[in-house]
């Protein structure tokens, strides 16, 4: 039996990735932070995760007298490290504490990630996961974990520039935005460059994105690829610099590999700032995506899709923001704050 929290308004967060290093998790985790309704929350932030320092990590938790505990899963920091996992055993089932975990992600991690995933499943007090697919997923396999579980949808990292340009003062014609590493769709995104560059001479197709360590060597060789057929290249920007540079541009292609879904905050951030976007339907691609976005699969199809976007009147790229902006807003959280917010709800319950 759970015991109600002491304090409904605090929250111990735990992540293994915080900016300014580099993870979407980790940026997550930096947004709620951020957010008034996390004023008392305190935050843990270990750069270590070696075995034999979890009876450290757990001297360095019971300093706080914080009852509700949040764990950030999966983040790049954790360097598939078991000690999550045991973290969550011990306050789950030897404290008086309340454990809970966003589950960021669990389908598409390996399978020696995903069996470990599973004593988050069923030892948590609570989950917390980011789009209702992967609750549905773990469901089939723990069949009791909807009676612990919440879907809270994410905000984008990226804000939502001052000023959205009027698609005919746009600067750029094609973006792509995320990280920059490999299985994101970046080659299929170059190949489009290219193409389009044989038959529009003065296309402007540019990409942005942040580039995690590991990735420098991969980001150097795409830079070489690509240097013919992109105009601009803007790495590890800040917030507010991204949204400036989005907002000026007509149209995204997010080729993801497994298909748009709603923990893709890069394609929030896109459509927030009145892209249109062409992506690829997948097995989490939801009916707010199937309303607002263009759907291509093939690089020949999409250099016609983008050359026939690029010919339509500044009334279609109006009517087309509106209906994003309306879609948006009653689909998904408007605001870091109302995120934080159902997280208070949902753990005092």
């Amino acid at each position: 039996m759970q015991e109600k929290f002491k304090d409904k308004n605090k929250m111990l967060v735990i992540t293994g990735t915080y900016p300014p290093e580099i993870c979407g998790a980790g940026d997550y985790t930096f947004k709620l932070m951020q957010t008034s309704i996390a004023q008392d929350w305190e935050l843990k932030y270990f750069k270590r995760w070696q075995l034999s320092t979890i009876f450290s990590k757990i001297k360095e938790i019971n300093k706080s007298k914080i009852e509700t505990i949040n764990l950030q899963y999966p983040t790049m920091g954790y360097q598939g490290s078991f000690v999550p996992h045991l973290l969550c055993l011990y306050y789950s089932l030897f404290s008086k504490k309340n454990f809970t975990v966003t589950i960021h992600e669990s389908s598409q991690l390996s399978f020696k990630a995903k069996l470990s995933t599973y004593i988050f499943f069923v030892f948590a007090n609570r989950l917390i996961f980011t789009n209702k697919f992967e609750l549905n997923i773990a469901s089939k396999i723990v069949f009791w974990i909807k009676s612990k579980s919440k879907v809270i949808k994410i905000y984008s990292n990226i804000e939502t520039s001052n000023v959205i340009y009027p698609i005919e003062t746009r600067k750029y014609d094609l973006v792509y935005f995320g990280l920059i590493r490999p299985q994101k769709g970046l080659e299929e995104f170059i190949l489009v460059t290219k193409l389009l560059k044989q038959k529009i001479i003065n296309i402007n197709a540019i990409l942005v994105g942040k580039v995690q360590p590991e990735y420098e060597e991969y980001a150097n060789e795409l830079i070489k690829d690509s240097q013919l057929s992109l105009t601009h290249i803007f790495f590890n920007k800040e917030s507010n610099e991204v949204a400036e540079i989005l907002s000026n541009s007509k149209i995204a292609y997010l080729p993801f590999p497994d298909g748009i879904s709603e923990r893709r905050g890069s394609a929030l951030a896109v459509l927030k700032n009145g892209c249109l976007l062409i992506t690829k339907r997948g097995e989490f691609t939801t009916e707010t995506f199937e309303k607002i976005c263009f759907f291509e699969n093939q690089p020949n199809v999409v250099v016609l899709k983008i050359e026939d976007l690029l010919q339509e009147t500044n009334t279609f790229f109006q009517k087309a923001q509106l209906l994003t902006n309306q879609v948006l807003n009653e689909q998904l959280p408007k605001s870091w704050d109302e995120v934080a917010l159902e997280y208070k709800f949902f753990l005092s319950l």
